[in-house]
């Protein structure tokens, strides 16, 4: 049923195919101001295939505004075998969304290296204006908020979410701080202890 939800919430989007940073690029000097996500396909890396790193989409996406969001393999929601070797991930123009410290040191990067494009310096102008460029300290610091770890203490899975990778802890910390009501922030709290108890992962972030 989760498959079926997720091929419902995410097939509707236009899908672009870059080979290269250059091709995005080019693809987002166009676009850059449309307010739909759209699916970027790039390959797996393997012999013979164009590949494109995350580290270079994330340098042209925050160039031209836009941010990087949900990721799925190729045949998941396009109906494409494995042997298509592809993978595809949302990408968003950038709205209200915190910048983390990742994101912010990048685009002062980009900025000295003379590379950001006129819309991604709009983006940071607008962030800074709305306070949301400081992003979330304690979410950067990894910092475990008091529920959290009280929740995962009675399950017995503090070492287990410790152990977990620091992009997964950080994307899971800034999920249950993005709450909007205590109820909601509570069941994802739940959701974190029970799934770190059995030694998973909260999917799809």
């Amino acid at each position: 049923m989760r498959y079926i939800r997720d091929m419902l919430r995410t097939s509707g989007f236009e899908k672009i195919i870059a080979p290269d940073a250059g091709t995005l690029w080019d693809w987002l000097s166009l676009h850059h101001a449309q307010p739909d996500s759209v699916w970027l396909v790039t390959w797996l890396k393997r012999p013979g295939a164009p590949y494109l790193s995350r580290e270079a989409v994330l340098d042209v996406l925050l160039a031209w505004g836009w941010i990087d969001g949900l990721r799925r393999a190729h045949g998941y929601a396009l109906d494409a075998g494995p042997e298509a070797g592809q993978t595809m991930q949302l990408i968003s123009p950038r709205r209200h969304q915190r910048w983390t410290q990742s994101y912010r040191l990048r685009a002062e990067r980009l900025i000295r290296e003379g590379r950001m494009a006129a819309p991604g310096l709009a983006a940071i102008t607008a962030a800074k204006a709305a306070g949301s460029w400081e992003g979330e300290p304690e979410v950067d610091a990894l910092l475990v908020p008091e529920d959290l770890a009280a929740a995962l203490a009675a399950a017995g899975a503090g070492a287990v979410f410790a152990a977990f990778p620091p992009s997964h802890r950080r994307n899971v910390l800034r999920w249950i701080a993005g709450a909007k009501t205590a109820p909601t922030r509570l069941k994802r709290i739940e959701t974190v202890a029970t799934l770190a108890r059995d030694g998973k992962k909260v999917p799809q972030l």
